[in-house]
């Protein structure tokens, strides 16, 4: 069953006082990374967690600039020519 990372604080913290294990064997008890060890034993509220940039798909300068090339190139080329590939780069 999934804690919250406030109960999982609660038992990291718990953990220690009582039983006094090393920060290393609480890792390996609770399944996560020493530094978050260090954090609950630091602070008994987690992190809030970091807030990302909206959706990350939003047009930029360039995407922009490359799908005018795009676009470009596509009428440049009749049907029935020959293209010349070139790998366009995200």
């Amino acid at each position: 069953m999934a804690r919250s990372r406030v109960e999982l604080f609660e038992a990291i913290r718990r953990d220690r006082r009582i039983d006094g294990l090393s920060i290393r064997e609480l890792a390996d008890k609770h399944g996560v990374h020493r530094r978050t060890v260090r954090q609950a034993l630091a602070n008994a509220v987690p992190p809030p967690r970091k807030a990302y940039p909206g959706d990350r798909r939003t047009s930029t300068p360039c995407s922009v600039l490359r799908g005018v090339l795009v676009v470009l190139a596509r009428r440049l080329c009749q049907p029935g020519e020959v293209r010349l590939t070139t790998s366009w780069r995200s």
